[in-house]
């Protein structure tokens, strides 16, 4: 029994043993790092259930993932050194194991004393739009191929105050190499333990900008075996260290450095400025050289000595304008040719006249940073032969395409003070407040008059007594005392010598008291020279009293007089049109000359608000955005005029516009509302004075003689009036209109921080509606409906 009883207990013993939970904690990979997740493998040989793992002071729990019989724990490590992960509990059912004490060695990154970093400026005081250079040397006393995952930081090259452009290394194949720099692939020099790599950084705004540098990687113990594709395509430095490998990270930066940008001088800066900083040389060729009107020709023009040529984009619309009338351009080139040091535009050109033998001079403006100030360049003219195409001596484009270039241009200056009706409603709004108090104060003027005229019709009594004062005021001039006695015998049908004041006193209680006073001083006149004793003073009258109440009542008519007084309009500026015809004499010979006397053309025509004389000083200036922003003021206030209208198109056709609008016709009395609320205010309140000075007239004349206006004429007056003032009331809600007058970007907020609304420019001439104005930003509703913010130097309100 005895025996029994222990080998029992021996083979619990055994099955105990057997049953015991076995668990293993280890880490997956070779190196940690602080900061830097890492895994361990928890697993045992049942299935557990998930384990509480608290985190430490200097160590966190990020993530517990299940994997076969076991976890995989990730960690991160707060302080570099030693981590210790004390014992916890692992459970699989009723049973329950420990884990291991676990000691793990987390490193930091170091500073790479082994390698060199150098980043160098060709200048550090440039000015605005002058290209410099930088050169990134990465120097190391290791192999390239021990660096693995490579992080290359260039904030400068972040900031949107800078254009960025990578340059070519310039070296074959076998020595290019790619890297990774702010998370893009730039391809760089590759030479023994150095490698070098270029910028060309274009600076858009002055101010002062600090640049730095950093890289890190992963510093391998071992070197691994080299990549099968190209060293430009794939490398090391792009690779991750596996998981078993043992390596460092290492890091290494540069001190900073200071960037002084200076802005460009508004002095003698024109807009023909091409944003060229450095030494330049134009060329130009046309082919053919020999054409007929009409016909396209191809013209290159060539920019060469530059410094840097990669920002330029196109010419200034200025250069292109240079043309003339004469000829039609395209505004966007149909080829660009980049070189290091020079570029190239190809625009196709037209010419719209036979006769034509010179093709004129493109001058261009750039700036010298070593002189500090403008210079002027110019092609050569080219000789051209144009020939009349067939009978046809000016260019008519065909009907089957749209042309590129409009048959309406821009016409001659004008008298805008010559008189139209528009000068007339205008006139009328500017003196407003006057016409409106105007029949307010001749109606109580008019209306005992106008009642006097109405009893007269109705009661004949009172008419012959009106008849009988009127033959007496014309008469009394002449002889008063018979007009007296006639008065009065015509008006009580008595005889003229038999009338004393005693006989007529009972019919005249209804009469002016002041003219009853005069007829009792001329009876007492009468009586003292006829009956009285000689000697007798004669009784003064009142007659200063009289000339005093007719001074009064002429005081209000005199100053109404002098309000209506016409005023007097100003003359035409003889200062501008001089400049105007002086520019336009050189303008074929000397552009760039004839611009400057353009622009202060324009400006003195604004001051004297002849928006269309400046809007054709501006666009010869070649600032179609001035001058469409002037065309539309000058519609505002001469709507019908059709030279303004054929103006506008033109200007419109000329600009190279992002968006597509159309008219759909089932709008046509909406589109026509809204043209009529872009008259200028003074018109619309002029029609609405004209309106309401008619109604008078009509009011006026029809109580004069008797008549009755028929309720439709008022109903209709008041319809037709009801629509200047409502136009009125609703342009005051409605937003102003803007003009783009220079290329710019549309951001989504207002600032350079916020991302762009389009990624390409807004060019010059865009209409849009001016919303708001925040920090020298413009909040502008473009014509596809939506809405970004444009600097408010680039663009410019419709007044």
């Amino acid at each position: 029994m005895k025996n029994i009883r222990y080998w029992l207990l021996v083979i619990g013993l055994v099955c105990n043993a057997q049953a015991e939970l076995s668990v293993t904690l280890a880490p997956e990979e070779a190196s940690r790092f602080i900061y830097e997740p890492f895994r361990l493998l928890l697993q045992a040989d049942k299935e557990i259930e998930r384990p509480e793992i608290p985190s430490g002071t200097n160590w966190s729990v990020t993530g517990m993932l299940p994997v076969e019989n076991g976890f995989r724990i990730e960690l991160i490590a707060n302080e570099s050194g030693m981590l210790t992960l004390p014992p916890f509990t692992v459970t699989a059912g009723e049973e329950h194991a420990q884990t291991p004490l676990l000691r793990l060695a987390v490193a930091a990154p170091r500073p790479a004393h082994e390698m060199e970093l150098l980043t160098a400026f060709s200048t550090t005081n440039p000015v605005v739009g002058q290209p410099i250079e930088l050169t990134v040397t990465w120097k190391t006393g290791v192999p390239f191929p021990r660096c693995q995952e490579l992080q290359f930081s260039l904030p400068l090259l972040r900031n949107p105050d800078w254009e960025v452009y990578p340059t070519d290394p310039g070296v074959p194949e076998k020595n290019r190499i790619g890297l990774p720099v702010n998370a893009q692939r730039i391809i760089a020099k590759n030479e023994p333990n150095q490698l070098q790599f270029f910028y060309r950084l274009v600076p858009r705004r002055a101010g002062t900008f600090a640049s730095s540098a950093r890289l890190n990687c992963a510093l391998m113990e071992t070197l691994r075996s080299s990549s099968q594709y190209p060293s430009y395509f794939d490398n090391h430095f792009f690779n991750i260290p596996d998981k078993k490998d043992r390596f460092e990270r290492i890091y290494l930066s540069v001190p900073e450095t200071e960037l002084t940008v200076q802005p460009l001088p508004a002095e003698g800066r024109t807009v023909r400025y091409s944003g060229i900083v450095g030494n330049c040389a134009a060329s130009a060729r046309i082919e053919p050289s020999d054409t007929v009107v009409g016909q396209p020709m191809l013209l290159t023009v060539t920019l060469t000595n530059l410094t840097f040529g990669g920002h330029i984009r196109n010419l200034p619309e200025a250069t292109l304008d240079g043309l003339g009338s004469e000829f039609g351009i395209t505004r966007e080139p149909m080829h660009v040719r980049t070189a290091p040091t020079a570029k190239s535009f190809t625009y196709i050109v037209r010419p719209l006249r036979s006769g034509l033998t010179v093709l004129p001079a493109l001058a261009l403006q750039i700036f010298d940073p070593a002189e500090q100030s403008y210079q002027t360049i110019r092609s050569e003219p080219l000789p051209i032969t144009v020939e009349p195409n067939g009978e046809q001596t000016v260019y008519t484009p065909s009907q089957q395409q749209e042309p590129l270039t409009p048959l309406s241009g821009i016409r001659h200056n004008r008298k805008e003070s010559e008189p139209t009706m528009y000068a007339f409603l205008e006139f009328l709004a500017a003196d407003g407040w006057i016409f409106w108090l105007l029949p307010l104060l001749l109606w109580p003027a008019l209306l005992p008059w106008l009642r006097r005229r109405d009893r007269c019709r109705t009661d004949p009594a009172y008419a012959r007594a009106a008849h009988a004062r009127s033959r007496f005021r014309k008469k009394v001039v002449h002889d008063e005392e018979s007009a007296w006695k006639n008065y009065l015998a015509d008006r009580f049908n008595l005889t003229a010598e038999a009338v004393t004041f005693d006989a007529v006193r009972p019919h005249l209680q209804d009469l002016d008291p002041e003219l009853l006073q005069a007829v009792r001083n001329r009876f007492k006149a009468e009586e003292t020279d006829h009956y009285a004793p000689p000697g007798t003073p004669a009784q003064k009258t009142a007659t200063i009293r009289h000339l005093v109440r007719k001074l009064e009542k002429a005081v209000p008519v005199f100053l109404l007089m002098i309000a209506l007084f016409p005023t007097i309009g100003k003359a035409a500026p003889v200062q501008a049109e001089t400049l105007f015809e002086q520019a336009m004499k050189i303008r074929a010979e000397k552009p760039d000359q004839a611009a400057p006397l353009f622009t202060e053309a324009a400006l003195e025509f604004e001051t004297d608000r002849q928006f269309f004389n400046a809007a054709n000083s501006w666009f010869f200036a070649g600032e179609n955005g001035r001058a469409l922003a002037n065309y539309r003021a000058a519609q505002n206030r001469r709507p019908f005029d059709r030279q303004i209208r054929d103006s506008i198109h033109f200007i419109r056709a000329q600009r190279s516009s992002l968006f597509q609008t159309s008219e759909k016709p089932g709008h046509r009395l909406s589109n026509g509302w809204k043209n009529f609320c872009t008259w200028s205010p003074a018109l619309r309140f002029g029609a609405l004075t004209l309106l309401y000075l008619i109604g008078w007239a009509v009011f006026l004349a029809a109580r004069i003689f008797g008549k009755t206006v028929p309720r439709k004429a008022w109903i209709t007056l008041g319809v037709i009036a009801a629509g200047p003032a409502l136009s009125l009331i609703w342009s005051f809600f409605q937003p102003s209109e803007g003009v783009v007058i220079q290329p710019t970007d549309a951001r989504l907020g207002p600032g350079y921080a916020y991302e762009k609304a389009y990624e390409g420019l807004l060019q010059e001439a865009i209409e849009f509606q001016w919303l708001e104005k925040r920090g020298g930003w413009v909040l502008a509703r473009l014509p596809d409906e939506s809405e970004a913010w444009l600097r408010e130097t680039a663009c410019v309100k419709v007044q």
